[in-house]
């Protein structure tokens, strides 16, 4: 439901008297106060109550003499001399012909309301956000406080506002100086329609609206609607709480993620230590076998030399041999020649036995040849007794050259033997060369395998080190998911604190709504007192969506 604003031209103690009535309702404990000034202000009822904490702003320190005898027995009141503004930097601060109106605003954009107004000077200024200068006088005290107004006599308020950062979503009441005839060379922030759009989006609503000595300037009196503020902050916690169950599962999902993971890792190291222990053994393996295929290769060199020189024995044999065998064919061919002779003169004596024995039958008729040829058979008789000496000669020689070809016949079958085992040690030479070669083969082939395997067991490591890698990277990223996490329970936590704030805060909400409306019909009976004497316009509060902020600038003390 919309509420009827009456915007009419009181005097001082009117606006004043609505201030205390809404005081009723929402008494202050702490109040900031923006564009303070001499202290004379519309907005300086203030003073007389009795308010806790108080933090009074102005851009001219020398406006701020009136505070000395007020802050000598109120130490938590703070008097700043600074200027405000929605960001921090540098900016031109202007001074008027009327101090009053001194600011971020120059002269010549007032001309249009005050037509003799100028600039006497101006100089750059440091510009302050309202939520870091509560923060640096530390803020403790300040979000202790119950109800905390605001109270900003400058134009624009919006920026200054929009200063306070979380500051303003706690606050209870603003009272601002607006312009309620808005002009394009003076920015939107300061006008009355678009601060309404602004601060309804946050919760407040515009509950009155007073002319000042000017028709166009005025002041506004936001109070927050704690039920709305409620129930947005309700729905809000309810969003969190879901964001907050569906994080929590998430976090449920990654923790199981995580686990599955960290098991995945762990049999991950396992494979890559029995792939490091397989390695270890096949290294060892590999020594072994390189230490065995030396040996082996020792082992023939060593057969090749012995077979080198059993050949070369076997040759010697061979030759030795084929000159045995010549030696006793000349050795038969003697023998067969000699047997010849014998046989010849074998031959010879039964010749001369016959010869012999025809001298004797004829040795009657032939003595007279007997006398003369007694020299021939004397002679004779010494050739045949020479033949039997050859003869006998000729058997021992034959004796001798059988016992020599028994001998010869002896060393042939000794080197024929030693031929045969000469082979037969070649053979076996063979045999083991050829098993040997085999076996070197063998071993190379199980070395090359082993290589294969020793490189396909590196290619393994080297994934799982990558899968490692791959893991740690994991690791992190789920780190920072956990520390995200954590972050969001703290968020969770705050919520939860605010929630109970919240909470409390509802529980004199209803005692608020029934004073609001208390003050609006007051404030009606008012304005149909008001509007009996001079007929005042009557505006109805809207809610539009907000337009782009204008970068912020420094209030302008009210005139």
């Amino acid at each position: 439901m919309a509420l009827v604003v009456a915007r009419a031209s009181h005097s001082v103690s009117d606006l004043a008297g609505r201030a205390a009535l809404l005081r009723g309702l929402a008494p202050p404990s702490a109040i900031v106060h923006v564009g303070a000034g001499t202290g004379a202000g519309a907005m300086d009822a203030w003073l007389q109550w009795d308010v806790a904490s108080a933090w009074i702003f102005d851009a001219d320190r020398e406006r701020l003499f009136w505070l000395d005898a007020l802050l000598a027995n109120r130490p938590s009141w703070h008097r700043l001399a600074m200027v405000l503004a929605e960001v921090e930097g540098e900016v031109l601060f202007h001074h008027a012909s009327n101090p009053a109106e001194d600011g971020l605003v120059p002269a010549a954009q007032l001309q249009a309301y005050w037509p003799n107004i100028s600039n006497s000077s101006s100089a750059l200024r440091q510009t302050r956000r309202l939520d870091n200068v509560l923060a640096e006088l530390g803020d403790g005290e300040f979000n202790a406080a119950g109800h905390v107004w605001c109270l900003v006599d400058c134009i624009p308020a919006l920026p200054i506002l929009e200063g306070a950062g979380r500051h303003l979503e706690d606050w209870s009441v603003l009272w601002l100086r607006v312009l309620l005839r808005p002009s394009q060379e003076i920015e939107q922030g300061a006008s009355l329609d678009h601060l309404e759009r602004h601060l309804s989006a946050l919760g407040f609503r515009c509950v009155d609206v007073t002319e000042s000595n000017h028709p166009a300037f005025g002041h506004a009196l936001f109070v927050r609607d704690w039920l709305d503020a409620t129930r947005q902050g309700l729905e809000h916690l309810l969003r969190e709480q879901q964001r907050t169950t569906q994080q929590q599962h998430l976090l449920g999902l990654h923790q199981a993620t995580i686990e599955g993971l960290r098991q995945e890792h762990e049999s991950h190291m396992a494979q890559a230590a029995q792939l490091r222990q397989q390695l270890d053994a096949a290294s060892r393996t590999h020594v072994a076998l390189q230490g065995d295929n030396a040996l082996l290769a020792e082992s023939l060199d060593q057969r090749t030399m012995e077979l080198a020189s059993l050949i070369q024995g076997q040759a010697e044999l061979t030759r030795e041999n084929a000159g045995l065998l010549e030696s006793n064919r000349q050795i038969q061919l003697e023998r067969d020649a000699h047997a010849g002779k014998v046989d010849a003169l074998k031959i010879e004596l039964g010749d001369l036995g016959g010869l012999h024995a025809s001298a004797l039958r004829s040795h009657t008729g032939q003595m007279e040849l007997l006398a003369g040829r007694q020299q021939e058979i004397d002679s004779l008789a010494a050739a045949q007794t020479l033949l039997v000496e050859e003869k006998e000669q000729l058997l021992a020689s034959c004796q001798q050259w059988g016992e020599e070809r028994i001998s010869y016949v002896a060393r042939i079958d000794a080197l024929q033997a030693r031929a045969t085992e000469s082979a037969a040690l070649q053979v076996a030479a063979e045999s083991a060369r050829v098993q040997t070669t085999g076996q070197l083969e063998q071993r190379e082939a199980e070395l090359g395998q082993l290589r294969q395997e020793a490189g396909q067991l590196g290619a393994q490591l080297l994934e799982v080190q990558s899968s490692l890698n791959g893991l740690t990277q994991v690791q992190a990223a789920l780190h920072a998911k956990e520390e995200h996490f954590g972050k969001l329970e703290a968020d969770s936590m705050e919520l939860e604190r605010r929630q109970q704030r919240i909470a409390q805060e509802m529980l004199r909400a209803g005692a608020q709504v029934d004073l609001i409306k208390d003050i609006l019909v007051q404030g009606t009976l008012l304005a149909d007192h008001a509007m009996a004497s001079a007929p005042v316009p009557v505006a109805k509060q809207t809610r539009r969506k907000l337009p782009a902020q204008s970068p912020g600038r420094r209030k302008q003390p009210r005139t």
